[in-house]
């Protein structure tokens, strides 16, 4: 009684408020409580976005006409070319690692089958910072299959 409100009064309360809130409170967790990578794939792959402005980079487009053209601005279309790039770039020697694996590495120096084998035979890479035990595990699999 000191404040006023019985716990049978709080509870009306709060049923008020989220009551007003719960369109915007599903629409927000909807949106961002979801996983962050939605593909089960256990390997990057080229959007057909990604793959069109690369193409369009490679005749010899100029960002500002790859983003006219893809109605996007040019910064999301140099986005799109580096990330197709860094994609096709490590796809060669990586087919089969998951993603943020390959990405570790490449950010460690590491950008061949040889290289990481070397760094797996020496203990480097278990060294490494960011490279736990599920990933060291999962890449020493990946190379004895």
């Amino acid at each position: 009684m000191g404040n006023g409100m019985n716990e049978g009064g709080t509870t009306v309360f709060f049923e008020i408020v989220w009551s007003a809130l719960e369109p915007n409170a599903q629409r927000r967790g909807s949106r961002w409580c979801r996983p962050h990578n939605k593909r089960k794939g256990t390997h990057m792959e080229l959007t057909a976005r990604q793959l069109r402005a690369l193409e369009m980079r490679i005749s010899g487009k100029k960002l500002r006409e790859i983003g006219a053209e893809l109605d996007i601005t040019t910064s999301r279309a140099r986005q799109l070319i580096a990330r197709a790039q860094m994609i096709q770039r490590q796809s060669e020697w990586a087919e089969g690692l998951p993603s943020r694996y390959v990405a570790a590495l490449l950010a460690r120096g590491i950008t061949s089958r040889s290289g990481l084998e070397a760094a797996v035979a020496d203990g480097s890479l278990a060294q490494m910072p960011g490279i736990g035990k599920k990933c060291f595990a999962t890449i020493t699999a990946w190379l004895n299959r």
